[in-house]
């Protein structure tokens, strides 16, 4: 399932996931008006781009708010924010405003998921998801605890590998025949 997934080797030569929020993305969405000296971003347009980013798009316009409020003159209107630059396009801020942008966004997408946002992000019922944790073919990357009256522990999953699934819907049709056909005989 993985086998397809691009890795990337940061600085110090550790092995790492791609990221699920590129730099490329979050910039094409971002429209530059010289005369106003302002850039204006898309949000509605990102997260198009970005499906595990819009399952959790309260946390991620909670992170980009709390990124623009240390920056003087930004604005968040309806789908777009608006931001700075300045008197002529100064590129390596604007890129520094971007990558800083993306990287807190990635930051968000890659955080482990929980069964709630995996039924949602695959189109998938509860019962499938445990069928399938439970033979392998989803699998888990880790357990989150919390206590409640009594400790209680779910399952957490790769967000790498669910957006892996989300691009390739007919694996997900193709464990549901395999469940169906395996019922027939």
């Amino acid at each position: 399932m993985l086998a397809g997934l691009a890795k990337c080797t940061d600085l110090c030569g550790k092995r790492m996931m791609k990221r699920l929020v590129s730099y490329e993305n979050l910039l094409s969405c971002i429209t530059r008006d010289e005369s106003h000296h302002v850039a204006t971003l898309d949000w509605k347009a990102f997260l198009h781009l970005s499906p595990i980013l819009r399952l959790r798009r309260r946390e991620a316009r909670a992170a980009l708010r709390k990124y623009l409020s240390g920056l003087q003159g930004a604005k968040w209107e309806v789908d777009t924010v608006r931001f700075p630059i300045g008197s002529q396009i100064d590129e390596q801020a604007l890129n520094s405003i971007t990558g800083d942008i993306a990287g807190a966004l990635d930051a968000i997408a890659t955080k482990a998921m929980t069964p709630k946002e995996i039924c949602k992000a695959l189109k998938i019922t509860n019962q499938e998801r445990l069928r399938w944790t439970k033979d392998g073919r989803l699998k888990t990357s880790g357990v989150v605890s919390f206590r409640r009256a009594n400790t209680v522990s779910i399952s957490t999953y790769s967000a790498h590998a669910i957006h892996e699934l989300m691009k390739d819907h007919s694996v997900i049709e193709g464990w549901r025949q395999k469940d169906l056909d395996s019922r027939k005989s």
